[in-house]
């Protein structure tokens, strides 16, 4: 059964006319793998992509060449045009970021603000909801307390972009758009919805036409049937998949002697008087260094572990948290020069897929997060490394912490050094 169950989590069994617009050592076919979800009845699989930094560990440069790839899709801005970039919550966050970053770097005038699912101080600018996902709820926040700022940038602007991973439908783009345009200045700014995937069908492509949203992705094509299960594919699938399990119950004295550092770096405020918390999920200009040399701090304590340039460093950043810790990530990957990859704990429920494409996911861990109900999820993790930076910008309770020394201190692998870092 090993070779059909890989061939089930080939992109080309769900996906027709498929066409990628990315550099063969950014971005191929190959590097988007279909994974099998037990928690979404209206559609039972989802699409991970290698490259972007989110489920799968990469190189930290792996991600900002997809971003300029992403950029390069954009015809339609000009140098000192005034323009809105909107990351979508949870998993294109970052890349909002990173495109709004790419797009000041080559001379626009940018604002960039993310959608949210967390309690944020401010004005709750929109509300919608988010078909596909398994967390539907979300909401696109400005600073303010009571009225809406009539000068906010975030109202004045003539072109916003959206940044999403995966498009399917653009029903909740459209959603979104629909409810935000009564709030703008200029009612017909133009918005233009750069994803990595897009898989619009061509009356989907239509609707996006009638509600004047352009569309540019670096790979597309058409979903070929809306209904169609992994295990239409091999009925003998259910045989291969496994829900993600939390960690053993009795940790201790076992995880605790792998935590090297946990320290609280205050970020700077003289970019912004509220925390990152705040700053990242209301609207902000990109930021192109690192703020309050919180890199070079880990990168000082990294040093201490006595690294060199055959090393392996793991950072991972925290649900919606990815844009900060990535940047970290990079400085770490420029600076030592050795091999350090990134991903991000998630609220998405994904199943292992025994014998499954050894590129996707293949392992996982389900964490408990403080004060939240449901759980939370890492993926992919690798016995081995040097040591792991996990960076969050809200505290992270003694469970979590020793949750993930034990999932990286496994087996008989040698002792993985654990590095926490709040950035407040």
């Amino acid at each position: 059964m090993d070779k059909l169950v890989k061939d089930v989590q080939r992109v080309e069994n769900y996906i027709d006319d498929l066409v990628i617009r990315a550099d063969k050592d950014v971005l191929t076919l190959d590097d988007i793998i279909v994974h099998h979800r037990s928690n979404n009845k209206k559609r039972d699989y989802l699409f991970v992509n290698r490259a972007q930094g989110k489920h799968i560990p990469v190189s930290p440069r792996r991600v900002f060449r997809l971003v300029e790839n992403l950029v390069d899709q954009i015809k339609t801005v000009k140098t000192g045009d005034d323009v809105v970039v909107i990351g979508f919550a949870e998993t294109a966050t970052a890349l909002g970021n990173l495109v709004a970053e790419e797009l000041q770097y080559r001379g626009v005038n940018v604002t960039v603000v993310q959608t949210t699912r967390e309690d944020v101080k401010g004005i709750n600018l929109v509300n919608f909801e988010e078909e596909h996902s398994h967390a539907t709820s979300q909401k696109l926040m400005i600073n303010g307390e009571k009225e809406i700022p009539s000068d906010s940038p975030v109202l004045n602007a003539k072109h916003y972009i959206i940044v999403e991973d995966e498009i399917t439908t653009g029903n909740t783009v459209i959603n979104m758009v629909s409810k935000l345009r009564e709030k703008l200045t200029f009612k017909y700014a133009k918005f233009t919805v750069a994803s990595v995937c897009n898989w619009q069908s061509d009356a989907d492509i239509k609707r996006f036409k009638d509600n004047k949203i352009e569309a540019v992705s670096l790979v597309s094509g058409k979903i070929k049937d809306a209904n169609m299960k992994m295990t239409d594919i091999n009925p003998e699938l259910d045989k291969a998949i496994t829900p993600v399990v939390g960690g053993r119950k009795e940790l201790g004295a076992l995880a605790k002697k792998y935590i090297r550092n946990d320290s609280a770096f205050c970020f700077d405020t003289n970019i912004s008087k509220d925390s990152i918390f705040q700053y990242e999920r209301t609207e902000h200009k990109p930021y192109r260094g690192y703020e309050n040399d919180v890199d070079k701090k880990i990168i000082d304590e990294i040093k201490k572990i006595g690294l060199n340039t055959y090393g392996t460093v793991r950072v991972i950043g925290v649900e919606e948290f990815m844009y900060y810790p990535l940047k970290i990530a990079k400085a770490i990957e420029d600076t030592l020069n050795c091999k350090v990859k990134f991903h991000a704990t998630t609220r998405s429920p994904i199943d292992i897929i025994e014998d499954g494409d050894v590129r996707g996911i293949v392992n996982g861990v389900k964490l408990n997060r403080p004060g939240q109900v449901d759980k939370r999820y890492l993926y992919n993790i690798d016995g081995g490394q040097d040591v792991v930076v996990v960076i969050s910008d809200t505290p992270l309770s003694h469970r979590f912490r020793e949750e993930l020394a034990e999932a990286f201190n496994y087996k008989d692998f040698d002792v993985c050094n654990m590095i926490y870092v709040n950035v407040e």
